[in-house]
């Protein structure tokens, strides 16, 4: 456990299965921004993907590079916005997190 961190509380059988459900649409969110281009032809889809990746890059910015689905899982949890789910996948990756301009640069490309 990182120093300075409070041990995370007990949380009710309806809070974890709203904290799963969060998990799950981000990690449906993330897979379907990754594979996308790679696994259609569709043009709907492209197009939608690259609607979808601008309103994503928006939702940052606007929110001073917090995720709402992020946000409300670190509150449900009682922990640190850095230690929640896909902060924990991410931030190996990015570094410092996605804040970075290259990220937005790397989302777009």
């Amino acid at each position: 456990m990182p120093t300075g961190s409070k041990p995370a509380p007990d949380l009710s059988t309806t809070t974890w299965i709203q904290i799963r459900i969060i998990q799950v649409i981000h990690l449906a969110i993330v897979l379907f921004l990754i594979l996308a281009p790679f696994v259609s032809n569709n043009v709907g889809w492209l197009l939608f993907h690259i609607f979808f990746m601008f309103a994503i890059i928006m939702h940052w910015v606007n929110n001073h590079h917090f995720c709402v689905l992020a946000l409300a899982e670190s509150r449900l949890r009682g922990i640190e916005y850095e230690e929640g789910f896909l902060n924990r996948i991410l931030k190996p990756l990015f570094g410092f997190g996605v804040n970075l301009t290259w990220a937005y640069i790397i989302a777009i490309g």
